[in-house]
């Protein structure tokens, strides 16, 4: 029997602690286009005493590396956050951990507590190697809410400027678009005062479509959001108004295009969380559930925006969800047993989308691949001495 994971080769976590945020971004899965959330998605997060039931110390001790991030949720949301950091620390005193946050939850004295804790971890040899948090901020006052919707600068800045006092190591990750790429030189002189690393990314969101929308919460179009040198001179094909509700209640299969059959028939699948042998990647949601990376965390649940997304939740509900909830089963328990590896390599070795290779691993894993273009510097409009770091 392949398996995809033994314990010992279990080095690196990725978890979402809660799926509250207090922010709207226009791309996040919670949320229609920058409005109203969706109706079905539950607020919940996880618990120290989760965690410890979850990944017990035989996963613990051996893991180098933990990822706190979200793809509908906030980790600076969740209550035990700095307790589960102490737990990992405890267990495994070497572990590099990293919370990756827009910043603009809770208040100074909890930013102080987060960064003291980061001051007395040990220092890594590259910036995604060392312990701390990752400020995801696209802008400055008059910018970064445009796309961090929700987010209020004044308590932003006083939080990040609370962290920094502590001394603690601090990335600042800046997604690049048309509105706030010349204020680079700006955000990096903030950053230098700070003590962050500036790093600029690709903007996921732009796939098929020249700009993104941003919405209202009762469904009027507010603004478009452009890439950098992206054409403005594109006609703006969008419904000045949506209807949500109909949108939410629409269970319409989505189409398979063509464009789809021919990336999955040009293009096999080297999933990014099991390439490297000993040193391999899970990823927890907020609601308990194990699989083997974020991105299909962020469309778990998500059956009806686009084929891919539709194929991966059918074929996982019809497997049977309770395989892959750790609310019933460690981490040790899924890993040990068969049917979670038998249910991704047995899609991904697949022929086709209808036999089912799922579509979503191919865009995601295969030959072709957005995830890959994030941090491209090909892709970046040259400014100045622009630095880019490979995550």
């Amino acid at each position: 029997m392949e398996k995809m994971y033994e314990v010992e080769n279990i080095k690196r976590l990725h978890i979402e602690l809660s799926s509250r945020c207090n922010a709207s971004c226009p791309c996040c899965s919670r949320n229609y286009s920058g409005g109203p959330m969706v109706p079905d998605l539950e607020l919940t997060e996880l618990s120290l005493a989760d965690i410890k039931r979850m990944i017990p110390p035989e996963i613990a001790k051996n893991l180098a590396e933990i990822n706190f991030c979200g793809n509908v949720g906030d980790p600076g949301m969740a209550i035990d956050l700095i307790p589960i950091l102490e737990y990992f620390r405890e267990q495994s005193p070497g572990v590099v951990q990293q919370v990756r946050t827009n910043g603009g939850m809770r208040n100074e004295k909890f930013w102080t507590e987060l960064g003291k804790f980061f001051s007395q971890q040990p220092v890594g040899d590259s910036v995604y190697r060392m312990s701390g948090a990752v400020f995801g901020v696209d802008g400055l006052e008059a910018t970064n809410h445009i796309y961090r919707r929700g987010v209020i600068w004044e308590k932003l800045i006083r939080n990040m400027r609370a962290y920094s006092a502590t001394g603690a190591f601090a990335i600042w990750e800046w997604l690049l678009f048309d509105h706030n790429a010349h204020q680079v030189d700006e955000a990096r002189a903030l950053a230098n005062e700070l003590g962050f690393e500036l790093v600029l990314k690709n903007p996921l969101g732009f796939e098929g479509r020249p700009y993104i929308p941003a919405y209202s919460e009762s469904g009027e179009l507010e603004y478009t959001i452009w890439p950098v040198n992206g054409d403005k001179s594109t006609e703006v094909k969008l419904p000045q108004k949506l209807d949500f509700t109909e949108i939410h209640n629409n269970r319409t299969v989505p189409e398979l295009t063509d464009n789809s059959r021919k990336l999955v028939a040009n293009s096999g699948i080297t999933c990014k969380s099991i390439v490297r042998e000993t040193s391999k990647e899970i990823y927890i949601s907020a609601n308990g559930y194990m699989l083997p990376c974020c991105f299909l965390g962020g469309i778990f649940g998500n059956f009806s925006t686009n084929y891919s997304r539709y194929q991966f939740n059918k074929l996982i509900n019809d497997y049977g969800l309770d395989k892959f909830d750790l609310k019933k089963h460690s981490i040790i328990d899924i890993v040990n047993g068969s049917e979670f590896s038998d249910f991704f390599l047995d899609s991904w070795n697949k022929e086709t989308i209808e036999g089912g290779k799922m579509l979503y691993c191919v865009e995601v894993c295969g030959n072709d691949s957005v995830i890959d273009r994030i941090y491209d510097k090909k892709d970046y409009i040259k400014i100045h001495d622009e630095r880019t770091y490979n995550a």
